[in-house]
């Protein structure tokens, strides 16, 4: 199903060089950057699990709580952090865990973008769209221990799959995104655009 028919299959390929390409110069910009501003190594793991990550590792590791400073960690879903709790399972740490979860949902990620845009756009155009999302100033987001990767996975696929009508895999992502984040309706607007006719006949 993420793959598709012949004709898209013979874009896959072209889709995940620009994504890991893009991840890979990535990562190697924040490694020298640490280099040049704090005179030391970087820790990988460290370097990318900062802000709101730890939160979620928390919770996979140890769950919810109503006491001391963890009670407030209650405001993030748990389809991310239980993502990293199984996958943890077979992981050296519950940190590369959850950069590997954050990464393995983007790269899908742009591959149903890829999709949904093939539905109205020459798949040149529809490469480009994958690219320009990897270079957005925010899709640092996509690598780093965030659950953004999962979120654009779940609401690109929903919207991909109501557009070509399966509505069983459209309602089970838009489903699975409100885990993610509480807003998750403002990404139906586009789906009732008449230009898509998908509410009709």
């Amino acid at each position: 199903m993420v793959v598709g028919n012949a004709r898209e299959r013979k874009w896959i390929p072209e889709v995940l060089v620009v994504v890991l390409v893009v991840k890979l110069l990535a990562l190697v910009l924040s490694v020298s950057a640490w280099l040049v501003i704090q005179n030391q190594p970087a820790d990988l793991l460290s370097l990318w699990n900062r802000w709101d990550a730890p939160h979620y590792v928390d919770i996979a590791r140890y769950g919810y709580t109503a006491a001391g400073e963890q009670r407030f960690f209650i405001v993030f879903l748990p389809f991310f952090p239980l993502l990293i709790r199984l996958l943890a399972l077979t992981t050296p740490s519950y940190e590369l865990a959850a950069l590997l979860v954050s990464n393995f949902a983007s790269v899908l990620a742009s591959i149903y973008l890829f999709k949904l845009a093939r539905l109205d756009l020459p798949e040149s155009a529809a490469l480009r769209s994958v690219f320009y999302f990897c270079i957005f100033p925010t899709a640092y987001f996509l690598i780093a221990g965030y659950s953004e990767s999962l979120f654009l996975l779940l609401t690109i696929s929903c919207m991909y799959y109501a557009r070509t009508r399966r509505w069983a895999l459209a309602g089970l992502a838009g489903m699975l995104s409100t885990q993610r984040f509480i807003f998750y309706l403002s990404f139906l607007t586009p789906s009732l655009d008449n230009k898509s006719d998908i509410f009709i006949g």
